[in-house]
């Protein structure tokens, strides 16, 4: 197999191709402009995606795939006026992407039982009311909700753009058409020319869990926000209307409300004031905790696709697939660490029984992932004290730690904390014999699994 990882801003964006070079799986699109400046031209160049893979909804997974779906319209649409009486029609700026065989998605409208509009509307309604709160961690919460919302719009119309009635992909048909998750029967497996794909996450029970969640919270939403507008009505005076002042103070008070009574909100704000602990799943977010997640394989090259998964739940799903040893532990020729190295999803331990011979990053510093902590995690768990270290015995082994994007490539923030993250894998590697690591300067690499 090889493995070609773009940059894509905050997200993911990787191609999976066999060995042969015939079969290729895309594996989500990162955000809309950086698939545009970065997949779309290697993406055209090939003749075939044999599947579209999208883990979940987060816009920084989907948006990319939006708009390469986006620009095939723009094609079809192009190609059908030049055969009909309008040769000179102008060319489409973005490049033609190849045809698509099926995609891999869970859609978010079967994860919620069609609930997925008004969930979409609440979060931005709930977004603009925690804008107006005081508290400075509170309105970054606002932005988080925001985005949640963007995210879902997103995913749906990904789900319009690939329907019967506009591209006609199929999607999941190895599962009927139906969600992907691992059952307690025998794990699915989808071959993919000579590459095999065993499904790992998410499991039947956490995506019941995860509907009852949302559709639980939008019924709440629903009754929070019927309180607000009556106490809104009984406060309306065209006196209050008419001034800033008198704008801002309810809303003021609808932030501290909402604030106060969501359960998610309360939940964040605790876990922002503990001390930092590696692998805390109550802070990973619902979409994430969905991810659709594989272990690839093709003879005996392997790889752990992981989205933006929670470890814990990747240690489970490779256990019911029979692909853990006796100890717990595994080693795979490419781990692609979950959500672009964040705190939440990656233990001490998971970095200790999951091994490789090449750790993928994707981060661009934003949301300060990667996590430096993580980043040390995985180090240590192969050259680090003997108790920081792996018993898996391949850890001994030569590894390298791959990220797609260099310092040199972001600016402000961004870049302050990738130059921290270099300058530690620099200072780590006083032992090149055991470990390497490449920073991604261009556009994309190839990496040999």
């Amino acid at each position: 197999m090889k493995l070609r990882i773009f940059k894509a801003d905050k997200g993911d964006a990787l191609l999976v191709s066999s060995g042969n070079g015939k079969n290729h799986v895309m594996v989500d699109g990162g955000m809309g402009d950086a698939y545009r400046d970065h997949c779309a031209k290697p993406i055209s160049k090939l003749k075939r995606l044999d599947v579209v893979y999208v883990s979940h909804i987060d816009r920084d997974h989907v948006q990319g795939i939006y708009q390469m779906l986006d620009d095939t319209v723009a094609w079809k649409v192009h190609d059908f006026l030049k055969t009909h009486g309008h040769p000179a029609h102008k060319t489409p700026k973005h490049p033609k992407r190849p045809p698509i065989t099926k995609f891999w998605q869970n859609n978010f409208r079967d994860q919620v039982d069609d609930n997925d509009g008004e969930i979409s509307s609440m979060l931005a309604s709930q977004a603009f009311t925690l804008s107006g709160h005081e508290n400075a961690a509170v309105r970054e919460i606002a932005l988080d909700q925001q985005e949640l919302g963007q995210s879902v719009g997103d995913a749906l119309r990904v789900s319009w753009r690939i329907a019967e009635d506009q591209l006609d992909i199929p999607v999941n048909p190895e599962a009927g058409h139906k969600l992907i998750s691992v059952s307690d029967a025998s794990p699915a497996r989808f071959g993919v020319g000579k590459m095999d794909f065993t499904v790992i996450g998410p499991s039947e029970m956490e995506l019941e869990a995860l509907r009852d969640e949302w559709n639980v919270w939008l019924e709440e939403k629903k009754a929070h926000k019927e309180r607000l507008k009556k106490r809104s009505d009984e406060d309306h005076s065209p006196l209050v209307a008419s001034s800033s002042a008198g704008f801002a103070a309810p809303l003021s008070g609808n932030a501290e409300e909402l604030a106060s009574s969501d359960g998610r909100i309360q939940a964040a704000l605790a876990q922002l004031a503990q001390a930092k602990v590696l692998g805390r799943r109550k802070s990973v977010t619902t979409p994430n905790l969905a991810s659709l997640m594989f272990f690839a394989r093709e003879g005996q090259q392997t790889m752990l696709l992981t989205g933006d998964g929670h470890c814990d739940d990747i240690l489970e799903g490779l256990d019911k697939a029979g692909l853990l040893r006796p100890d717990g532990t595994l080693h795979v020729d490419v781990l692609k660490v979950p959500h672009h190295g964040s705190e939440h999803n990656t233990s001490l331990a998971f970095a200790k029984a999951i091994t490789a011979d090449k750790y993928v990053f994707c981060g661009n510093g934003a949301h300060q992932n990667p996590d430096l902590d993580v980043v040390k995690a995985y180090i240590n768990s192969r050259i680090g004290t003997a108790s920081q270290r792996s018993s898996s015995p391949e850890a001994k082994r030569r590894f390298r730690l791959v990220f797609n994007y260099h310092p040199d490539n972001e600016t402000g923030a961004h870049r302050t904390h990738l130059r921290k993250i270099f300058g530690h894998v620099e200072a780590r590697q006083v032992a090149p014999s055991k470990i390497s690591s490449t920073f991604i300067k261009g556009s994309s690499q190839v990496f040999s699994v």
